[in-house]
């Protein structure tokens, strides 16, 4: 029997080609991070399913612990420039203390109101009720 052509191989391209990965300090924790944490995620949802055997679920705890030491060290990992490793912290608004107590005297001012109404609608029970 005479063999078949062997069949070209195409390449899959899907999309516009991603640029290179940056070579930075910060640029490889994040990846880092961002690696760990899908793999966190990973194990997590296969120890709550709770029926892995016990060599799988020993092998998921020693990456568990393998994880927490590696977020460790790239929680040490700084850039060169002496800035921090981890994303700035969100500024807090400023705090307007005259807001607040406006705020405050609208809620209470509904409270009283709802006690009002509830005090005259028992009243108009109690009256309708004689």
């Amino acid at each position: 029997k005479p063999m078949l052509p062997p069949i070209p191989r195409r390449r899959v391209v899907v999309g516009k080609r991603r640029a290179p990965l940056s070579a930075g300090r910060v640029s490889l924790a994040a990846r880092l991070y961002r690696t760990a944490e899908r793999q966190a995620r990973d194990i997590e949802l296969d120890l709550a399913r709770g029926d892995l055997a016990g060599p799988e679920r020993e092998r998921d705890v020693r990456k568990l612990s393998m994880l927490t030491r590696t977020l460790r060290d790239l929680d040490h990992l700084s850039p060169p420039d002496g800035a921090a490793a981890k994303p700035a912290e969100p500024e807090e608004e400023e705090f307007d203390i005259d807001e607040l107590r406006a705020e405050l005297m609208r809620r209470v001012e509904g409270i009283r109101a709802r006690r009002r109404e509830e005090e005259e609608a028992r009243a108009a029970a109690e009256a309708g009720a004689e």
